[in-house]
């Protein structure tokens, strides 16, 4: 972000003086002209993408990023070991289930984790096992279902539950080192071609124009 900015409001500015309309060529017009709308227009753009900001959040909130690649299933077993770990600290106070169930979902604070929660709640109120009622909602994964079930036979549910929550803290930690680990070279070449269209639209094209002076 650091290197776009310099590269938005100096060098691209400063640089484009040098360079005559008539040798500009099509990507060190684009750049030029991307430069000017972005420096002239910038309040307006930090508002836009404050408003994007907002409606992100209102999407995740929604359970719509839990579709997306590679930060979906990150951001699931995150979610799962809240959900898993709140409702076996419920229980270990002596909570009823279906109790339990409804204050996890006031206090998960995602409106699609919330609204699965509380359809669980109904399932159980109509005679269905834990078990069962998990495996009627695919955003639960299986082994999650293996392990109420035998909470359930044994009579220790929140031991099961706790050890869920276990399982799926170290699967988001697999995925967050996943996705740290794509992004450092995604970075390195994302700063890479920033910097190669610099060169070749603007540096290239000034280099030539003085290379034609002294001949």
């Amino acid at each position: 972000a650091a290197v776009a900015a310099i590269l938005i409001w100096y060098v691209l500015p400063n640089v484009s003086g040098l360079l005559p309309i008539e040798r500009r060529s099509t990507l060190s017009t684009m750049m030029i002209v991307g430069s000017e709308v972005i420096t002239a227009w910038w309040p307006a753009l930090v508002t836009a993408l404050l408003g994007g900001g907002i409606a992100g959040r209102r999407f995740v909130r929604s359970g719509g990023l839990y579709r997306a690649p590679l930060v979906g299933e990150m951001l699931r077993q995150m979610i799962l070991a809240r959900f898993f770990g709140q409702l076996a600290l419920m229980l270990r106070t002596g909570m009823h289930l279906e109790h339990a169930l409804e204050v996890v979902a006031e206090a998960i604070g995602n409106r699609a984790v919330r609204a699965r929660t509380l359809a669980l709640a109904e399932r159980l109120r109509r005679g269905v096992s834990m078990a069962d009622a998990l495996a009627e909602d695919a955003f639960f994964p299986r082994i999650a279902i293996q392990l109420v079930a035998i909470g359930e036979r044994t009579g220790h549910l929140d031991v099961q539950l706790g050890r869920m929550q276990q399982v799926a803290k170290r699967q988001a930690a697999r995925r967050v080192q996943t996705v740290v680990g794509m992004l450092g070279p995604v970075s390195l070449v994302l700063v890479a071609g920033g910097l190669m269209s610099v060169f070749l639209g603007l540096l290239m094209p000034i280099y030539g124009s003085i290379s034609g002076l002294g001949r």
